[in-house]
């Protein structure tokens, strides 16, 4: 099993005047599957009609935000395709953290990725994950984490406490991270493991998890240079 769909149709004509009425007819069934394949059954089509609720942050929430490095950050995960581990990465994302280790309750992190500019190494898998069933890039483009509720952890380092928005539903989610400084430079690294099934990502077939792994693991670098 992998990640791929197919969608065939076949169109018949007989005379000029019956071509006409099929051609009609058969417009009009076309758009009819379209609908349906773009909102499956058991999705309400008003709610795919909401292209995402995972806005880009508002450039008033960047000031004393983290100055990132993103050519040395990067957003990664590992998951199971066809009883076999793979790494993938998100390649556009943008975020605004607001970290102080001395104050958690004026903390926060909002980050923003791009579903579509998935990278796995698998371009058949890559355009996959696009689809309705996985992450439906058309209509939701992008998923959001935002947290503001931060602890110390008993082991070291700390963890957020916050929500992943994807495809329009939230859902609780924490990510365990440490945090460093060297010259200015901020460091953070963090790990948190996801259930695709609990977020809706990977439906119909792809909720057996005989092949697909049922759990991804995400991991976080983040560079920064100071604050805005």
């Amino acid at each position: 099993m992998n990640l791929q769909s197919t969608q065939t149709g076949r169109i018949s004509t007989v005379g000029i005047v019956t071509l006409l009425i099929l051609a009609v007819l058969m417009g009009y069934a076309v758009f009819r599957a379209a609908t349906k394949e773009e909102h499956p059954a058991g999705t309400p089509a008003q709610e795919q009609s909401i292209a995402t609720d995972a806005e880009a942050p508002d450039p008033d929430e960047m000031k004393g935000a983290w100055n990132i490095d993103y050519t040395a950050s990067q957003i990664k995960f590992t998951g199971m395709d066809s009883g076999a581990a793979f790494d993938g990465a998100w390649l556009d994302w943008t975020a605004a953290i607001h970290f102080e280790s001395t104050s958690l309750n004026v903390s926060s992190f909002d980050v923003q990725i791009m579903t579509a500019a998935v990278e796995t190494g698998n371009e058949d898998r890559d355009q996959a994950l696009r689809l309705w069933t996985w992450f439906d890039s058309d209509n939701y483009p992008a998923v959001l984490y935002q947290a503001n509720q931060f602890a110390e952890r008993d082991e070291g380092g700390f963890v957020a406490n916050g929500y992943l928005s994807v495809k329009g539903k939230r859902t609780p989610v924490s990510l365990e991270f440490t945090v460093s400084e060297e010259g200015g430079r901020f460091v953070l690294d963090g790990e948190t493991v996801l259930d695709r099934i609990a977020l809706d990502v990977g439906l119909v077939e792809f909720l057996d998890t005989q092949w697909i792994g049922q759990f991804v693991t995400v991991y976080v670098h983040v560079e920064a240079d100071g604050t805005l």
